[in-house]
């Protein structure tokens, strides 16, 4: 049970953590990691010709980049196809492909003069590289181009004696918003979110003649939803993130990185990559900087030319087109490279009861992987008041930051812990914190990696206070002497680690089994828990949805509408689930050995049929005039191959298709009618719009409507066409009294 009057302090969102001084660390929602590797993978058939900086995603999530002889380039599921050698005129000699924007119908492409950069131009394509128009209603030189995530773009405008200028061409080509930002920009790149409701500048060769140029970058920021307190529409963007600091003073001790390229995904994180090295810093969206990254590339592919961001990252090098993928591998430690997190002043007031109790930290730790706790304390205010300050400078680089508060903390070995463990499962570390009796307390986290070890993720970190132990209900002859309350205080810790969160558990469960709030871990045991399959191939989000659902999709299991609710679910709109019991009854039309009986055929009827087998011999062979192997229609078959199927036709791409089998091939035998059989079949996009039935208008698939007319035969009856002989359609249509003997 827990004890009254303990209090403790949390860090477990972003928002906690990011409250202390961190380096080489990455905040995610619920989870501190080191910086892991990124691993590299060449798209295949790409090469040296694929260096460019005109590198883009398109609207529909494949690749696009314009080589240097104007080809325009694309990678999709389907793999690598050149679309359309993109127009330029004469310009194609010496001009060169600078940026390209990618929207929902057009093309964008800033091509520059060689040798000369600030010449530069402007065409929109449509989406196929075709329909060139050139774009001539900017008059200053053009830095940055970024699609604006509709059919227009951003455009930076820059010159020497003028702030820079960042304005909107539709997609018409008449100039819209003009946005300001209050600085002369030479060199610039410019981002928007996958919403676009936000914009990211980069100036990476600001004038700031006191500081090292290799040293100076900017970033600059704009909501363009923001207003005003007057309610009018704010136009001028604000520096995020700086180096030097936004005061002009200079770092000796900054880092020597200065990015040229920039790029925001879909999670609004944003990436910054230093051409020469590699070098890539992973920022979110307030200009926090959350990983650093310090190769990317092997230095063979390196300089990196261009930088394309969605739901991963792509990168344009000197051998290639490379796919950025995150991996779960740490990079070896060493003198630069050490992940550090020291936490902000946390206070034990005077009172009746001070000091510490504890610190619970919930981790994954793998083998390989070593993760040291150690503790700072004071009971001066002027230290703690230094401290704050150190950290309330968001401005000051990381590693000067984490020096500062080294030279003002002293950390007592006395209370360091050590952890390491050969397993990746969720643990949870304690740091006994009763000795310490100081006011103030700082807690330093160090991870220790081998090369090639998973990375450590940090879950949680609680800290508890004041000295509360269950040895104040003893009776007082056990804290008489100290030397044996000690000993006694340490050993009852253990069951206060054990038994002290039991009462936070507990009122905790409702969130953990509810949909909405349950951690990502619990989802697939909540769906185990309602007699649900795992879901792991669907995002957190789906899942939540299918959790939600499930009580109506299990009440009304077994029914068309509950199919449908599933599969809107797991693969959105983009199905079409077929019943046969709602198809058009099966007919077999009498053999034409049996005289005197005859057969109707009319609207609503459908004719079934062999496929045509392979070519066999004995079996489609003929002899002359003879058939060899000819047997009759099994109409018994026919019946059953089309009796209590349901048909489930889903559109995805071709890449996704296994892993999306896998996970319908556990459901669907869950949703469908009792006694019935499925059919699950994968097409494209374009294909999911109902099938096609023998009626009065007849429609293929997704052919243009047709009719049997004057070329349609059935048997040795042409129809439409007028012979003495033959009994004749009605305009082309089947008539009702037609009889096929």
């Amino acid at each position: 049970m827990s004890m009254p009057g303990i209090k403790r302090y949390t860090f477990e969102t972003a928002e906690q953590w990011k409250s202390g001084a961190s380096r080489h660390l990455g905040f995610e929602p619920g989870a501190v990691t080191a910086s892991a590797r990124y691993r590299a993978i060449q798209i295949k058939e790409t090469s040296h010709k694929d260096r460019t900086r005109a590198f883009t995603y398109e609207f529909c999530a494949d690749l696009a980049w314009v080589r240097r002889n104007f080809k325009l380039m694309r990678n999709s599921s389907a793999g690598l196809r050149e679309v359309e050698r993109l127009s330029v005129g004469r310009a194609a000699r010496t001009w060169k492909p600078s940026a390209l924007a990618s929207g929902k119908l057009y093309f964008w492409l800033l091509i520059r003069r060689r040798g000369t950069p600030t010449e530069t131009r402007i065409y929109r394509y449509n989406n196929v590289g075709q329909g060139r128009r050139r774009v001539d209603v900017v008059r200053r030189p053009v830095l940055a181009m970024c699609t604006d995530r509709q059919d227009g773009v951003w455009v930076v405008l820059g010159g020497d004696n003028e702030n820079a200028t960042v304005v909107r061409i539709g997609a018409d080509g008449a100039v819209g918003e003009q946005l300001s930002i209050d600085a002369r920009l030479k060199r610039a790149a410019i981002t928007a979110t996958c919403d676009g409701k936000r914009l990211v500048v980069l100036d990476y060769a600001p004038q700031i003649t006191e500081c090292d140029p290799q040293k100076s970058w900017r970033l600059w920021s704009l909501d363009l939803c923001d207003r005003t307190p007057e309610g009018r529409k704010n136009t001028a963007f604000r520096v995020i993130y700086s180096l030097p600091r936004r005061d002009g003073v200079c770092h000796t001790d900054a880092p020597l990185f200065r990015p040229q390229l920039l790029a925001i995904d879909c999670a609004d994180v944003i990436h910054v990559v230093s051409r020469k090295d590699g070098q890539l810093w992973s920022l979110d969206i307030s200009g926090f900087v959350i990983r650093q990254h310090a190769e990317t590339l092997d230095r063979c592919d390196l300089p990196i030319v261009g930088i394309a961001a969605n739901h991963e990252l792509a990168v344009s090098a000197r051998r290639g087109v490379f796919r950025l993928r995150p991996t779960m591998v740490a990079e070896a430690t060493t003198g630069d490279y050490q992940p550090t997190y020291i936490t902000p002043t946390m206070t034990s007031p005077d009172g009746e009861v001070t000091g510490w109790s504890r610190a619970d930290i919930d981790m994954n730790l793998p083998a390989g992987v070593t993760v040291e706790v150690d503790v700072a304390t004071s009971s001066d205010p002027v230290v703690a008041s230094q401290v704050n300050q150190i950290l309330a400078d968001d401005t000051t680089p990381r590693a000067a930051q984490l020096a500062q508060l080294e030279a003002r903390l002293t950390w007592n070995e006395s209370y360091s812990r050590r952890f390491q463990a050969g397993d990746d499962q969720v643990s949870s570390v304690h740091v006994p914190l009763h000795g310490v009796t100081d006011t103030f307390v700082w807690l330093r986290i160090r991870v220790f990696a081998e090369s090639g070890a998973q990375v450590p993720v940090i879950r949680a970190m609680r800290v508890y206070y004041p000295n509360i132990s269950y040895i104040e209900y003893l009776p007082a002859v056990y804290r008489a002497d100290k030397t044996s309350a000690h000993f006694l205080r340490s050993f009852l810790a253990i069951f206060e680690t054990l038994f002290g969160n039991l009462d936070a558990e507990l009122a905790a469960l409702p969130e953990k089994i509810d949909p909405a709030t349950a951690p990502n871990d619990w989802l697939p045991y909540l769906l185990r828990w309602l007699g649900l399959p795992p879901a792991t191939e669907l995002s957190t989000g789906a899942q939540r949805e299918l959790l939600k659902a499930a009580p109506d999709l299990l009440r009304a299991r077994g029914t068309q509408s509950a199919l449908e609710a599933l599969l809107r679910i797991v693969v959105g709109d983009a199905f079409e689930v077929i019943d046969s019991g709602t198809q058009a009854s099966p007919w077999v039309l009498p053999s034409s050995c049996r005289p005197g009986i005859g057969s109707r055929l009319g609207n609503g009827t459908l004719i079934l049929g062999n496929k045509r087998p392979a070519f066999r011999l004995g079996s489609t062979s003929r002899l002359n005039k003879r058939r060899l192997g000819f047997q009759k229609t099994d109409s018994a078959a026919l019946f059953l191959r089309r009796h209590a199927v349901i048909q489930v036709r889903v559109a995805a791409a071709r890449d996704n298709r296994d892993e999306l089998r896998d996970l319908l091939d556990r459901y669907l035998p869950y949703f469908i009618p009792a006694h019935c059989r499925y059919s699950l079949q994968f097409v494209d996009p374009a294909q999911i719009r109902g099938h096609g039935r023998l009626d009065d208008d007849l429609r293929l698939a997704n052919l243009a409507p047709r009719r049997l007319g004057d070329a349609s035969i059935i048997g040795t009856l042409p129809l439409g066409s007028a012979r003495p002989d033959h009994p004749a359609g009605d305009n082309g249509f089947l008539d009702v009294d037609l009889i096929l003997s």
